[in-house]
């Protein structure tokens, strides 16, 4: 049993970091092969945001965890560059494949940061789907905020529990009260404390039985609470972080600084004689303030530390009025940073200067061991996740690891296009397939100069004027019953489709991918007279595939049939689905009408009830359904109220429509108006794969159609 789990966080500042750790160390306690996987930080201000990394520090000493490399994202404004961001979901889909192999259990946690973006929300949602995870939602509350559960939380979790995101199986709620028995002291402190652990306390019954949260996690929230006794900094780390140079400090005396005050006019604000975990910080031209504080302290007074700042040029006074209290080992820091800079550091701390120590850690893990049971990952890893839907990324990144191990060598007649000529050399270049371009060669040479198109030594150019003469006889052979003739045949060889379609026919390459300069008849034509149909098939059909960014459909026929039959009909679906089969999607079939079940009677409508009972008799193993109108297919919401009884209505993953212009059209609204790729089309039915492109083709969609060709050939008997 393989699982993922991915922490997503819904609102900034939440120690994720905590959670991390706990769902770790539980599962490595309950005996599972645990890999922990951090996919991307966030540069901020040139240095990485260590909200992110500071997981991976505390990692360190669990030596079992199957680590990979982390993509540093320069900065947030690249992830709204279109193609920087695809590329990055590739990336970190290659890290997922790598890892996954090395575990049962992949925890994956989403990016933290200080400030909330919708970007990188987006980008937390991608990542859990591309990896098909479950979801675990993180958030935090401060002196249980109702507010905050009853109307922003509501909020929040509606935006991850729609139907783009069934797989949020759980709620954890983080810092609890971590605002208590602070009232009287300025917390600036209060969400940088490294060590803000936590414990499951059922007390929190008014976040429990809220309404909205019970109904949508039931027992899979956790209340988690701050816990005092480990969110302490030692002054080294503040010194280090801050750049300190100036000290008064005795090195073997360890201060640990839970709050900082800012000390601004006298020194009576200060009601008690402990302060032994507060950090005073002072301005360095309050002398009468200052000689205060060190009458206060010689009388007392307890303090974790001072932090003088100001200019240099007091130094020499400050040094002489607190030398009189060095013998209480208070540490004294001087800084030339003003206020305001020190607040903003102190506000980007993301304790990257910690040093975690082994009994810290400790204390941290006996916390989340104790309060967070075993029936809680019991329930993590048995949730069933949605199925039948794909992703376009983790389908585009498929395809392109198949065709890598492939090799296969796919024919592109239509060797002198630039468009052509730019998708071989990505294909070469990325090793997706071995190109081979017909055309004249010093054409293609030249403009693929002009274009500045690489041609790498695995393109091979085949000059048709050279090889034309070579298969005169063969096509003769082949039309002979048809009237066939020398002449026909020296002049038909004249058309380059039907000279890679013969070649293909010899088993000189794998496939053909033709169509930016030629009709859908000019592709398929060659093909039906040359290579015929496959045994089982008795007519050719056509599939595109609608990379959505949450799933992949496939809408059938677009392309080739103008009015199937109720026979044609069952078999184009029959078709559909062995191509849904053969590229890793689950068959589940719509066949799409203007009414939904038995709602309206008509020709077309009594049409698809036959269809659908000829595939019930040939293939009872497919799962068919219909008529239904695409919204039905489509939505579950819609399907619900439609068709509640259907097991393919709403989750259909195939569509197949009545005819030609139904399914041309609604491919080319759906393509433009959802601005998704639509690769296509692909035949089915002929016994080697021909595929056509439309003429708007992009050279993205060409790619991909050489990629899906390859892997059609595959399975060419």
């Amino acid at each position: 049993m393989f699982q993922t789990i991915t922490l997503i966080p819904i609102k900034d500042n939440i120690c994720l970091s905590r959670i991390s750790i706990a769902l770790v160390h539980l599962f490595k306690k309950n005996k599972f092969k645990i890999a922990f996987f951090k996919p991307v930080v966030l540069m901020h201000n040139n240095k990485k945001n260590f909200c992110s990394l500071n997981t991976s520090f505390m990692m360190n000493d669990t030596k079992k965890l199957c680590n990979v490399t982390t993509i540093v994202v320069e900065s947030i404004i690249f992830l709204r560059d279109k193609i920087y961001y695809n590329n990055l979901l590739d990336m970190i889909l290659t890290n997922y494949y790598r890892i996954k192999k090395m575990c049962n259990i992949l925890l994956i946690e989403g990016i933290d940061v200080d400030c909330k973006s919708e970007i990188i929300d987006q980008l937390n949602i991608d990542i859990a789907r591309i990896t098909q995870s479950n979801i675990l939602l993180i958030t935090s509350l401060n002196n249980n905020d109702k507010n905050y559960i009853n109307n922003d939380l509501k909020i929040l979790l509606n935006n991850f529990l729609d139907n783009q995101c069934s797989n949020v199986v759980g709620l954890i709620i983080n810092k609890i009260n971590s605002l208590n028995n602070c009232s009287n002291k300025n917390f600036f402190l209060n969400d940088l404390i490294p060590y803000k652990s936590f414990f499951i306390d059922e007390k929190y019954t008014s976040i429990l039985n809220n309404k909205f949260i019970k109904n949508n996690f039931n027992k899979f929230i956790k209340c988690i609470s701050w816990v005092t006794s480990v969110k302490y900094v030692n002054i080294t780390n503040i010194i280090n972080y801050l750049g300190i140079k100036e000290i008064f400090l005795d090195k073997t005396y360890v201060k640990k600084i839970k709050y900082f005050y800012l000390l601004n006019k006298n020194i009576s604000v200060i009601k008690e004689n402990d302060y032994k975990d507060v950090l005073l910080i002072i301005f360095n031209n309050q002398k009468n303030v200052l000689q205060e504080l060190c009458l206060a302290i010689a009388k007392g007074l307890k303090l974790g530390a001072i932090l003088v700042i100001g200019e240099i040029y007091l130094l020499s006074d400050i040094k002489k009025m607190f030398k009189k209290i060095f013998l209480f080992n208070i540490p004294i820091l001087f800084t030339e940073l003003n206020f305001l800079e020190i607040m903003q550091r102190l506000q980007n701390f993301f304790v990257q200067s910690i040093n975690y120590n082994v009994i810290e850690l400790k204390k941290i893990k006996k916390c989340l061991l104790k309060h967070i049971n075993d029936e809680y990952i019991d329930k993590l890893i048995t949730f069933k996740k949605s199925i039948g839907i794909n992703n376009s990324v983790s389908f585009k990144y498929n395809l392109r690891n198949k065709a890598i191990q492939l090799q296969k060598s796919i024919m592109l007649p239509e060797g002198e296009d630039i468009r052509i000529l730019q998708s071989a050399s990505i294909c070469e270049k990325l090793k997706l397939a071995k190109c081979i371009l017909l055309g004249n060669e010093c054409k293609i040479r030249d403009i693929a100069l002009q274009s500045r198109i690489f041609l790498g030594d695995n393109i091979r150019i085949i000059d048709p004027e050279k090889v034309r003469h070579k298969y005169t006889k063969y096509l003769v052979d082949k039309r002979f019953v048809q009237g066939m003739d020398i002449l026909q045949a020296e002049k038909s060889l004249q058309n380059n489709m039907i000279l890679a379609t013969l070649m293909l026919d010899q088993n000189k390459f794998n496939g053909i991918v033709s169509g930016v300069a030629h009709t859908t008849a000019d592709t398929i034509r060659p093909a039906l007279q040359l290579i015929k149909l496959d045994t089982n098939c008795s007519l050719i059909s056509s599939v595109f595939f609608m990379l959505f960014s949450k799933r992949v459909l496939i809408f059938a026929d677009c392309a080739i049939n103008i009015s199937p039959t109720a026979k044609e009909l069952a078999e184009i679906a029959i078709q559909s689905s062995d191509t849904a089969k053969n590229f890793g999607i689950r068959p589940i079939i719509a066949m799409i009408s203007y009414a939904t079940g038995n709602s309206a009677k008509g020709p077309s409508v009594e049409k698809i009830k036959l269809s659908i009972d000829i595939v019930h008799k040939k293939r009872p193993d497919l799962v068919i359904d219909g008529p239904m109108q695409y919204d039905t297919a489509f939505d579950k919401d819609v399907a619900k109220l439609k068709f509640p009884k259907s097991l393919v209505a709403g989750k259909a993953t195939i569509f197949i429509f009545p005819d030609l212009n139904t399914g041309n059209v609604v491919y080319k609204a759906v393509q433009r108006s959802a601005n998704i790729s639509a690769v296509g089309p692909i035949l089915q039915g002929i016994r080697k794969p021909v595929n056509d492109l439309s003429r708007g083709a992009s050279v993205e969609d060409i790619v991909y159609t050489i990629l899906l060709t390859a892997i059609q050939s595959d399975s060419v008997k």
